[in-house]
């Protein structure tokens, strides 16, 4: 297994520039945030952000099962749809964001390893460390906001 590159800020950065090129034409209509257990409370943070800010689309944690087997009506082109799971491997999380890409969504998938089976369904991937060190630089919370920033 390859050594794991954390994406840096600057690389964060230049995914959201991306991900709102992608919607040039469409716009982003709405925000889902895609996991299981502790990776979705992980989510909070990026949710009441941009719940609270954002003026032209809503955003929503939704459990990774709940998003299979009860999918948004309205998920689409005009989505965007964060997943993440701690290893890539989480079934329910892999089948979410297999489905948000099979509706057209831009999925951006989050894991702390590389050649997981969630990132073959993410158009763009962000790689995060687990933090054992209290030292939250490129842990998953911190490139979540920085997502959502």
């Amino acid at each position: 297994m390859a050594e794991v590159k954390y994406t840096t800020p600057e690389e964060i950065k230049d995914i959201i520039g991306k991900v709102v090129e992608d919607h040039k034409d469409t716009g982003i209509k709405r925000v889902f945030c895609v996991a299981c257990g502790g990776s979705l409370s992980c989510f909070y943070p990026m949710t009441y952000l941009l719940r609270s800010e954002a003026k032209t689309f809503t955003c929503e944690s939704i459990t990774s099962n709940e998003f299979v087997h009860a999918t948004p009506k309205g998920l689409g082109e005009d989505c965007v749809v964060f997943a993440m799971s701690l290893a890539g491997g989480t079934p329910e999380t892999v089948a979410a964001a297999k489905k948000a890409k099979e509706s057209g969504a831009t999925v951006v998938t989050l894991s702390s390893l590389y050649e997981a089976p969630l990132l073959k369904h993410g158009d763009y991937k962000v790689y995060y460390r687990i933090e054992t060190d209290n030292v939250i630089e490129n842990t998953n919370q911190y490139v979540i906001l920085a997502l959502a920033i």
